[in-house]
């Protein structure tokens, strides 16, 4: 085989165009919302869960979580968050 030798200027062009190349297909996916981001249904829910949780000074949700994976048992995992004010606690 025969290889030609490439100048780092040449080499730097390239991971330009490869980097920029790569930089705007992320982009263009990012730009395209999934679904209908404009469902007044979904809105009004959001706007009545959002003014309940900015009437409390503190909130608190108590969860299980359920990790099921193929050929062994479910693990499950509970757990508590309080929030107060701006802070988490745990």
């Amino acid at each position: 085989m025969n290889f030609k030798k490439i100048d780092i200027y040449h080499l730097r062009g390239i991971l330009s165009i490869v980097f920029f190349s790569f930089l705007s297909f992320i982009l263009v996916g990012q730009s395209k919302p999934i679904g209908n981001a404009n469902d007044p249904k979904a809105k009004k829910i959001l706007d009545k869960i959002k003014s309940a949780y900015e009437k409390n000074k503190s909130s608190e949700v108590v969860f299980e979580l359920v990790i099921e994976t193929p050929g062994s048992k479910p693990e499950k995992q509970n757990g508590k968050l309080v929030q107060e004010g701006r802070s988490l606690l745990r």
